[in-house]
This record gives structure tokens, sequence and C-alpha cells, in this order.
């Protein structure tokens, strides 16, 4: 699997081996930086707000769905990676 992610990023598994010491560890960092972008674009639609007027606001839920269809790859992927791991 590192063979693959290291093709697909268009690098050698030694420049991928100097950033992850595995695959899990890959695994973890992108799911972190998936979660932690999520979060950041559901605070975004508050940034800036001392009162909340629903009916002006972005509804949370579509810009949750927003944010997954932007990066529906990377979901993708570890929804894969994830099930690769179960076997």
């Amino acid at each position: 699997m590192v063979s693959m992610i290291a093709d697909e990023a268009d690098i050698n598994r030694a420049t991928f081996y100097a950033h992850f010491s595995n695959k899990e560890d890959f695994l973890e960092e992108m799911l972190y930086e998936l979660l932690m972008g999520f979060e950041q674009a559901i605070l975004d639609v508050f940034q800036g707000k001392r009162k909340i007027n629903a009916a002006k606001l972005t509804p949370t839920t579509e810009v949750m769905f927003q944010y997954i269809e932007a990066h529906q790859q990377a979901f993708y992927a570890l929804s894969k990676g994830h099930h690769d791991f179960d076997k």
C-alpha cells in the first residue's frame, strides 16, 4: 500500500518514510487533517457573529456536506484504507 500511496503522490518510498513511519501513521494524519478542516468549515459559518440569525446564515448541515463533497476522494481513500486494516 505504501508503494501505491507514493506512486499516487508522485514521490518515492524514501520520501514517504521520511514523513511517516508506516501506512497507519499516514492514514491517521490524513484523517486528523480532514477532521480539523471539517471542524474549521463548520466554525467559519459563525466567524465574527455576535448573534446568530438562522434565516441569514448558511446552515451548518449544508457546510458539512459541501466539505465532504469537496474532499470526497480523501474520505473514500480513508474508508478503503480502514477496511484494508481489518483484513
